[in-house]
């Protein structure tokens, strides 16, 4: 989709000593962020499923929560268009008519506009921008959308353009509202945690979970814990 620069770290890999726990999609939902992450043991290795922005109110104030605590963030497809919206304004954060809409952008926009510190924005958007497209630990993969079906292995040479639009922006739901890869096995040798396609509850299969649950949208945030899958929840309070 896009050829003309690229904003990406391919990959990620960390090694965790504590009880790992990733969450979905928070879309700028801070005080539903606060409130998840009080629930979570101290210790723990919290890894992001990106769309850290957008929609919700405190865009910014999530970033640098994020950046603040030292936790970990794939990029999604709201931090790339994002970036590319800073590219195309010169570094500035603008609003302009074509942004309305239920994209969500004017709402970082705002967020980072009101008390506007130039220094702080530019120190998100080069945080965002590095944020890889996923991230390694062990036998899990994290990713902001299911990326078992362009798996090629962790040397981004082995990915086109299209892989990597795929893995940003497609969704585990078909037009039709039927599961994509329905009882495909992918026999890629690690479970696959991400976001994106937002369900009421975590979905499941044998080889993945979404996490994504719809907190911007008045549902609820979620960590899953791995391996042990464990399930910590906030509702919406923002």
């Amino acid at each position: 989709m896009y050829n003309h620069f690229k904003i990406w770290r391919f990959v990620l890999k960390i090694n965790a000593k504590n009880d790992i726990f990733v969450v979905g999609d928070v879309h700028g939902c801070f005080e539903t962020l606060k409130a998840l992450v009080k629930k979570l043991p101290n210790d723990s290795t919290v890894v992001f499923t990106g769309d850290l922005i957008d929609r919700g109110p405190k865009s910014k104030e999530v970033v640098q929560y994020i950046i603040d605590n030292g936790f970990y963030s794939v990029q999604g497809n709201h931090e790339r268009e994002f970036c590319f919206l800073d590219a195309e304004n010169n570094g500035t954060p603008v609003i302009r008519d074509y942004m309305y809409g239920d994209w969500g952008i004017v709402e970082t926009m705002k967020s980072y506009l009101k008390n506007f510190d130039k220094k702080i924005y530019r120190r998100h958007i080069d945080f965002l921008s590095n944020l890889p497209l996923f991230i390694e630990i062990e036998d899990l993969v994290v990713s902001h959308s299911l990326i078992h079906h362009i798996w090629k292995g962790s040397d981004e040479g082995l990915y086109t353009e299209k892989d990597i639009d795929r893995l940003l922006y497609s969704h585990l739901i078909n037009r039709s509202g039927n599961i994509k890869y329905s009882g495909t096995v992918f026999n890629n040798g690690f479970f696959n945690i991400f976001g994106h396609t937002y369900f009421p509850e975590v979905f499941f299969t044998k080889e993945y979970a979404c996490v994504d649950t719809g907190v911007v949208f008045g549902g609820k945030l979620t960590a899953l814990s791995f391996p042990d899958f464990k399930i910590v929840e906030q509702p919406y309070v923002d």
